[in-house]
Parts: structure tokens; C-alpha cells; sequence
């Protein structure tokens, strides 16, 4: 995950989920073909959530992390998931934890959703080959 206008960088995240949404829009009427559901084509809306953890490595970034979530900012992310693509787009910190562990390292939990449209890059996905159903 980095943050374009910021030049962040939170290499160490570990992903738990990545939830693609989307949501058609139902035109279903009284006349709809043998009571078939209708949808309406290219309407609707998509939605992208990301939950991770990782150790915060740099105070700088934790301290912008606090920011964007505190102001309810929306930042422009780039999250890289190796083997399954990259989205780049408007994305807010909607859930953000921290917790101490034994060793003294400051482990957070993060939780972003998306914010506008993200640009899907799922290239990864067929050049290796490996996720091809």
C-alpha cells in the first residue's frame, strides 16, 4: 500500500480480505417477462474493501495514518497485492487499531474503503499463469 501524493509506503501490510462489491440496479415491473427479474445494464454502484495488519516501521507513517483517519481524509492509494493486481484510487481509512506486542513493535489493524473509482490493474492475474481457473 503507498500513498501517491504522500510517497508512503506501508510494505509489510498483510492482507486478510479484499471484498470487491457491486450492486445492479432491479427494473423488475408488473409486465417483466414471465415475472423474470430486469436489470438495468451498466447501472449500479462497486465498492472495494481492504482489511490488513502489519508493524508500523516508521513513526512518519503512523503518524500519517492517524491523520488521514482522524480528518477523514480521502487519499489517493495505490495498493499492491502480489499475485492478484493493483488498484489505485480514492480510498479512506475507515478502521484503525493499534496493539503492543512483546517485543515492543507497534502492530496496527487498518481497514479502507474505497472512496470514488479505483483503477483495476489485474494483469498479474494471467501473466504468471498461476490463478488461471
Amino acid at each position: 500500500v503507498s500513498a501517491p501524493d504522500a510517497s508512503r509506503n506501508l510494505s509489510g501490510l498483510r492482507v486478510r480480505e479484499l471484498s470487491l462489491y457491486g450492486q445492479n440496479v432491479d427494473s423488475t415491473h408488473i409486465d417483466s417477462v414471465g415475472g423474470w427479474r430486469d436489470r438495468l445494464v451498466g447501472v449500479g454502484w462497486k465498492r472495494a474493501l481492504l482489511r490488513g495488519s502489519g508493524v508500523f516501521k516508521r513513526y512518519a507513517t503512523d503518524q500519517l495514518l492517524r491523520q488521514l483517519f482522524l480528518t477523514a481524509h480521502i487519499a489517493e492509494l495505490q495498493l499492491i497485492l502480489p499475485g492478484v493486481g493493483t488498484l489505485i484510487g480514492p480510498m479512506q481509512i475507515t478502521a484503525l487499531s493499534w496493539a503492543g506486542g512483546p517485543t515492543d513493535e507497534l502492530a496496527y489493524a487498518i481497514t479502507l474503503e474505497s472512496a470514488g473509482p479505483l483503477d483495476v490493474d489485474v494483469a498479474t492475474l494471467t501473466e504468471t499463469g498461476e490463478n488461471d481457473a
